[in-house]
């Protein structure tokens, strides 16, 4: 990956920068289930990133700018499937698991931590959906995401304190109603039912319960 323009050429560019080089390694597997009813899907990923381009803030000079880091590793895997329940009711699942870690040097000594700032280490998905007639579908789905990594910059000691943000679970709901043979639909999808409180950059909230329907035609 070569760096960009912005990180070369701008007020914190630096034009000593070299491409990263990196090395990806993925496999999986797929399972399907009898008669249809379902299938799970399993894939692991190894990815290795030499001379990684990052930002980096010096706390003797009160500058900032982007440099190579020495290496990093990222691991994990996913998992997603399906089952049909009956007929008319569908469980879709999603779970990923992902780790990461740069190593660097300093004074002359390799420091590992871990870096995957804003990404969590564990996250599922849930959604089950109903179709109770050829004309009316519903579903509810669950977003589980777990602690995350962040860092918060203070504006009077200019020192990056690290922090973590909290997991959170949103739970959403939709429906959908058909008409001339489901040319015409009419919707509605409910987010964060149960306004979870949460953030996915500290200091800045995100939307709480919200509302909305609409109509949509297929000519």
């Amino acid at each position: 990956k070569t760096p960009s323009l912005y990180q070369l050429f701008s007020v914190y560019g630096n034009k000593d920068l070299i491409p990263e080089t990196s090395l990806n390694i993925e496999g999986g597997a797929q399972f399907f289930f009898d008669e249809a009813k379902g299938q799970v899907r399993v894939t692991y990923f190894d990815r290795h990133v030499k001379d990684v381009i990052a930002f980096f803030y010096n706390p003797a000079t009160f500058r900032s700018s982007y440099i190579n880091q020495d290496k990093q590793k990222d691991h994990g895997i996913e998992i997603d499937g399906n089952l049909n329940l009956t007929e008319s009711i569908r469980l879709q699942a999603f779970y990923s698991y992902v780790d990461g870690k740069v190593t660097t040097k300093q004074a002359g000594k390799d420091t590992t931590y871990f870096n995957l700032l804003r990404r969590p280490k564990h996250t599922v998905n849930l959604t089950l959906g109903w179709q109770l007639s050829p004309a009316f579908y519903a579903s509810v789905n669950a977003n589980v995401v777990g602690e995350r990594e962040d860092v918060y910059f203070d504006p009077v000691t200019f020192v990056s304190q690290p922090v973590t943000l909290k997991p959170y679970t949103l739970v959403n709901v939709y429906a959908e109603y058909g008409f001339l043979q489901n040319r015409l639909k009419l919707f509605t999808d409910i987010r964060n039912v149960l306004n979870e409180a949460y953030s996915d950059i500290y200091g800045y909230n995100t939307a709480g319960f919200a509302a909305n329907g609409g109509i949509r035609f297929r000519f």
